[in-house]
């Protein structure tokens, strides 16, 4: 699928560099677009063991709109009066 890179002694591959770089930022969440920059990520933060989790842009996307969702939600059912006991 794709070429393996030559990479000479010394050296460290791209995407160890880069893993190297997000790791460096401190987050705990790295956001890829594209299933190959999922994977690319993945190995390289195993390289350097790295536990930041790699997630796709759509799986946070996602995440968020269920979080906003359940806000909604549970606001909804806050704001709604109480049943009043119906007369016999």
């Amino acid at each position: 699928m794709w070429m393996e890179e030559h990479v000479d002694d010394g050296y460290d591959r791209v995407n160890v560099i880069r893993s190297k770089e997000l790791a460096a930022t401190g987050a705990e969440t790295v956001a890829v677009g594209c299933p190959f920059c999922s994977t690319m990520v993945t190995d390289g933060l195993s390289a350097i063991g790295s536990e930041m989790e790699v997630k796709d842009v759509a799986e946070l996307v996602w995440e968020q709109i269920k979080a906003n969702d359940a806000k909604i939600e549970a606001a909804k059912a806050s704001a709604e009066p109480a049943a009043e006991p119906a007369e016999a």
